[in-house]
């Protein structure tokens, strides 16, 4: 990144321009290319006390094979006059633009090679406006290594491989992918996969490799259930507790939780709400004066998840290695 001021000193601040007269802009020298101390993106610099500045950004890239760059950008600043434009490889590839307060997405579709990119925001002799500056949100490179553009769809149980990942095999839950050394056509090497049931009493996730990856069904305890209710009826409802689906636990073992089915009263109607017939809660609509506004929500009660709200955290159990265990209070 470099910046270049034909300007000898730094232009005072005019009082026009929004933001020139804050006191941290007592650099002596044009700014370049920063990244913001979020890391949420990058910025031209703060320039804004300087005139006839060019502020550039090159990136040199290697590309393998066809590929792209792709970017997000934004600019805001004087009119016609200073702004920001995009070359490729020497020759423009997005216009001057002064004025694109939104981020625009632009891709660059590259043929394998070597390729330079530059964005260079420029000021004129006078004057700003806007924040006078761009933004980069995003840069992506594809082609840069020989791998794909996006993930294939893998084969099904009895596929193989020789090399490479031109196929794969992907094996459903409670199975798991067995591998064994086969010989390739021409010499060498191959692997030739099979998904296998896991053995009685234990159980996988999905995608999972050999047999080690088949886990010890355990008694069915309060992370293993999941509670439900049917809708109110004369103020009652039915909380039922089920096992969570897919199954991770055995409900024959000694100690294991057993599914319910209780008749329990409905949960309290929150403010602004209320059970005319002994069913759900209905939102009562008051009449308000003119020139009042209406509260359209009022959560107070929480013996329950009111409506629209929806609690879920994932994690990992003490004594497995599943990532899909859903573990969210009963």
């Amino acid at each position: 990144s470099t910046c270049r001021s034909e300007a000898a000193a730094a232009r005072e601040p005019s009082s026009s321009s929004p933001g020139v007269g804050d006191d941290s802009l007592n650099a002596t020298r044009c700014q370049p290319w920063q990244s913001d101390p979020s890391g949420r993106f990058a910025y031209s610099g703060d320039n804004r006390k300087f005139d006839n500045v060019q502020s550039t950004l090159t990136l040199s890239v290697h590309l393998v094979r066809d590929g792209y760059v792709m970017f997000r950008f934004a600019v805001d600043a004087e009119n016609f006059y200073d702004g920001l434009a995009v070359d490729v490889d020497w020759k423009t590839f997005v216009p001057f633009t002064s004025d694109q307060k939104t981020y625009q997405t632009v891709r660059v579709n590259l043929t394998a090679g070597h390729h330079t990119l530059e964005w260079t925001y420029t000021k004129d002799y006078s004057e700003t406006g806007g924040e006078d500056r761009a933004w980069l949100e995003l840069l992506e490179v594809g082609g840069t290594a020989f791998s794909d553009f996006s993930c294939r769809g893998c084969q099904g149980a009895g596929s193989g491989t020789v090399a490479g990942i031109e196929s794969c095999s992907s094996c459903g839950r409670n199975e798991y992918l067995s591998v064994s050394g086969v010989a390739a056509s021409g010499g060498g090497s191959g692997n030739q996969t099979q998904c296998m049931a896991c053995p009685s009493g234990r159980w996988s996730p999905g995608a999972s490799i050999s047999l080690e990856a088949c886990l010890k069904m355990k008694a069915c305890g309060p992370k293993d259930m999941a509670v439900y209710y049917t809708q109110c009826t004369d103020g009652s409802r039915t909380e039922a507790r089920r096992h969570r689906q897919p199954l991770q636990c055995d409900p024959a073992l000694p100690g294991s939780i057993a599914e319910t089915d209780v008749l329990v009263p409905c949960a309290r109607c929150q403010p602004l709400e209320s059970r005319p017939s002994g069913g759900e809660c209905l939102p009562v609509l008051p009449h308000c004066q003119s020139g009042y506004p209406l509260r359209v929500l009022n959560v107070t009660y929480w013996d329950e998840w009111p409506r629209n709200f929806h609690p879920e955290v994932w994690t990992i159990r003490d004594d497995e290695s599943d990532p899909t265990q859903d573990a969210r209070d009963a």
